[in-house]
């Protein structure tokens, strides 16, 4: 995946047990650094599914790291050859911790420590024993330390190879671990204490420049303080981290930052939320073997080459999410490739839901020079991947699009799995794909997992065929106590905490972890949830109170900039943030937002960890204030992306909502106008009748023509002729024949193609004579070749040879005349699918 994916531009650095790279996403374009892991001995063996299985998993939770200390880990994956690899944003302008320090003062060489600590602890609690920690893995950055380039420590340092390590982080190492021993807490905590000692002395504790004595010290030596000239407080804080007992020194980072607060005769900072969160967040998946092995069981027949589609249906919160992220892991650790892609509650442009998909399709296989316009068409920012090139103006029919996708499909000589979120909000063209796409499976390796609300869209497996469904239920009570257990500890299997549990959220997953956050608030912490009285209620408001708990946990600086994201959609678009509020600092809110579990990072894309997140934060506005924040909104998007035709649905809403209708307007027929070029008919018959409302002005002869005749062209799409027919007759009345002639001639056509469709040849014909006397009248030479030619095609359906022969010799010569080529036969069908 990394040579599809990502291309790498130089090498950053190589150590440990990987080389880092600056690379480029592909995908999203971004610059980031991408670390390429490699085994460094035989005890790490990369080809044990078991090992990659635990490697998915640890960089599953490193991806779910959001701490303003800790570097954001963006992506992870295995490539070709099935050697893990991850990627981290790219830290620009950076200074490592020690040198840093020179400059600063010593309140501020604490402040570095402190938040190191800070990062240690949020780590640990996440169960990540960093294994690696050195001045150079510590970057100071902008206003802060930023902790980076873990070593392979799955689950507590299990799998971690310490030999391989030894070369360049020697005098960082443990005592413990230079002899053998695993990596653990106390492990990093000594390895901090180097840091500190070196920060806060101004040389190593030991000597570096002799091999044999740095080992000799390590194993066996104190470090000399005779001339250290610091607080005696700071000298016992440094003497216990250094302590070569790994009992002796402090036990985690939590109270290392205790002993050092104290030292430095400062108030302790607390991250209880983050703590909180490392818990809530990595909570197991219980409660759904079967749907994971039925699930499970269909990725390996895709990885022996015969694919399947599912649906998983279950009401909001009940796991979905959770659930399709296992199978995403355990099929990505099989080596099949893993696209994922999720619709939104605002429409956003045709075929929005299959964009990822469209991309890795490029990455993946090379597209041929006819395949790239149809691809263009329907993604006008896939140009990067398959080269510049005229978007096509006509529709590009769904039927063109089904045969590039099946020829660059039969190419990729490899599985594929697609997992489709949310298809309860999907676009009708997206839909028609999934359904035409989904009968695929049964000849290639491409299985297609999609999930849904099936208590907002019963019907969708109707309109799905071919795929077979799984349905979720809430968890049953012993799977309460399970899930609550794993999260709580003991307290987790205290009786009352689970029949509590169980009574105020029947099962619903989300509802669960929202009410433990906030016993878990008046308790204290976690493991004392057991310990309280439990209320007969936890909010008369129910789940409504429970998340606005959960929002009141943010700054109040932070709720204006989250209104506007909530607004906005459900992905966060940065670029409209940022020029919403260009004073705030979209790195640390955003890290706030994480810790509360309000935002989450998945996929290279920020995003509500919930709607019912979104909509809470959403449900007190009046509005009042609601029109003013979609003004604001709808202001900023126009001056981003106001010629961009793929917002033009967004502008629509944001304006509509702002009550606006007269600049809602153009952004209505624009957004209608792309719709039906891709086929989303459905959308588009929203837009336009939309535009219509807004219009409402019988006096506006022309725009209501328009707009009459794509709701027309919409109907034909739909496949409902009399609806079409009614629409354009309609036009035939509005229009005065000397004011618009040719506006008339070119509805007596459509008029007359859609008699030729139901094989009604006189109607058609006659239709047609009315087009061709307009257009002669006009002197519109191209209209009269088209519909000479119509004529024709009616001609030789009915056997009159003769008479389709001339007027094809007719519009033939017209259309050499005047420099346009028209086919002979086929030119009027109205199923889209005819080539001129």
């Amino acid at each position: 995946m990394i040579g599809q994916r990502y291309k790498l531009l130089d090498e950053l650095g190589s150590g440990g047990m990987g080389t880092v790279y600056r690379a480029q996403d592909r995908l999203t374009r971004q610059i980031v650094a991408l670390k390429q892991v490699h085994a460094g001995s035989d005890k790490l063996d990369i080809a044990s599914d078991e090992l990659r299985l635990h490697l998915a998993e640890e960089f599953r939770v490193l991806a779910a790291l959001h701490h303003p200390h800790v570097i954001q880990v963006l992506d992870y994956g295995f490539d070709a050859l099935q050697r893990p690899f991850y990627t981290m944003e790219l830290l620009e302008n950076t200074e490592t911790i020690l040198d840093a320090g020179e400059k600063v003062p010593f309140s501020e060489k604490i402040d570095f420590l402190m938040q190191l600590l800070q990062a240690l602890a949020y780590l640990h609690h996440r169960n990540v024993v960093h294994c690696d920690l050195k001045p150079s893995n510590i970057l100071v950055v902008a206003r802060g330390i930023k902790v980076l380039d873990f070593g392979l420590s799955v689950f507590g340092g299990q799998f971690h190879d310490s030999a391989s390590t030894t070369a360049g982080t020697l005098a960082y190492m443990a005592p413990e671990v230079l002899a053998g021993a695993p990596s653990t807490i106390v492990a990093d905590i000594y390895a901090v204490g180097v840091i500190a000692f070196e920060l806060l002395v101004g040389r190593h504790p030991f000597n570096r420049h002799d091999l044999s004595r740095l080992l000799h010290q390590v194993l066996y030596s104190p470090p000399d303080l005779s001339d250290v000239q610091l607080d005696p407080g700071m000298m016992l804080f440094l003497e216990q981290m250094l302590a070569k007992d790994p009992n002796i020194r402090f036990q985690d980072a939590n109270e290392a930052m205790a002993a050092l607060a104290e030292a430095a005769h400062r108030p302790l900072p607390v991250e209880t939320i983050e703590i909180r969160e490392s818990f809530l967040q990595t909570a197991p998946l219980v409660g759904r073997n079967y749907e994971l092995e039925t699930l499970l069981n269909a990725v390996n027949s895709t990885m022996r080459g015969q694919g399947s589609a599912w649906l998983v249906a279950g009401e909001s919160g009940v796991g979905k999410s959770r659930l399709l992220e296992e199978v995403r892991i355990r099929a990505m650790v099989h080596g099949a490739l893993v696209i994922r892609a999720r619709s939104d509650n605002q429409y956003t442009g045709p075929y929005s839901l299959w964009r990822p998909f469209f991309r890795w399709l490029c990455l993946l296989t090379e597209v041929q020079e006819d395949d790239a316009p149809v691809l263009r068409s329907v993604m006008p920012e896939i140009s990067d991947l398959v080269g510049d090139g005229q978007i096509q103006e006509e529709q590009a029919t769904r039927v063109k699009l089904e045969q590039v996708i099946e020829r660059l499909l039969a190419r990729i000589q490899h599985p594929v799995v697609i997992i489709l979120e949310d298809l309860h909000w999907v676009g009708s063209e997206s839909l028609n794909l999934l359904h035409w796409i989904s009968q695929l499976t049964t000849k290639l390796p491409l299985l297609i997992i999609g999930s849904y609300r099936d208590d907002e869209v019963a019907d969708l497996p109707a309109s799905l065929p071919h795929t077979q469904l799984l349905k979720l239920h809430r968890l049953s009570e012993a799977h309460i106590a399970e899930l609550t257990e794993a999260i709580l500890g003991e307290a987790g299997r205290k009786t009352d905490v689970v029949d509590f549990l169980h009574r105020e959220t029947e099962g619903n997953v989300f509802f669960l972890l929202e009410i433990v956050r906030t016993l878990a608030e008046e308790a204290g912490q976690l493991d004392q949830i057991g310990s309280i009285t439990l209320p007969h209620q936890v909010y008369a408001g129910g789940v409504k109170q429970v998340i606005q708990r959960r929002l009141a946990r943010l700054g109040a600086a932070s709720r204006p900039l989250l209104t506007y994201a909530a607004l906005a959609g459900r992905q966060l678009d940065l670029q409209l943030l940022k020029a919403l509020a260009p004073e705030t600092d979209i790195e640390f809110w955003l890290t706030e937002c994480a810790n509360a579990a309000v935002l989450e990072f998945q996929d290279g894309i920020w995003k509500f960890t919930h709607d019912k997140i979104r909509d809470g934060i959403t449900a007190e506005l009046t509005e009042t204030q609601l029109h003013t924040l979609h003004h604001q909104l709808a202001t900023t998007m126009e001056i981003l992306y106001g010629e961009i035709a793929e917002k033009a649905g967004a502008l629509a809403f944001q304006w509509r909502m702002a009550g606006d209708h007269e600049r809602e307007y153009p952004y209505a027929v624009r957004a209608g106008q792309l719709a039906l070029r891709s086929g989303a008919y459905q959308e588009a018959q929203r837009y336009f009748a939309r535009a219509l409302d807004i219009l409402g002005d019988e006096t506006a002869v022309l725009e209501r023509v328009f707009l009459n005749n794509q709701l027309a062209e919409v109907s034909l799409g739909l496949g409902n002729y009399e609806q079409a027919q009614r629409l354009y007759l309609e036009n035939v009345g509005r229009l005065d024949e000397t004011e618009n002639p040719h506006a008339l001639a070119e509805i007596f056509n459509r008029l007359g193609d859609i008699d030729y469709t139901l094989e009604t040849f006189e109607s058609a014909s006659e239709y047609y004579e009315r087009s061709l006397a307009l257009f002669r009248t006009i002197g519109d030479q191209n209209g009269i070749a088209e519909t000479l030619n119509r004529l024709g095609n009616v001609a030789y359906d009915v056997g009159d040879d003769a008479r389709a022969t001339q007027l094809y010799q007719e519009s033939l010569a017209l259309s050499r005349a005047i420099g346009v080529r028209w086919g002979m036969a086929g030119s009027t069908g109205l199923d889209g699918s005819s080539e001129f």
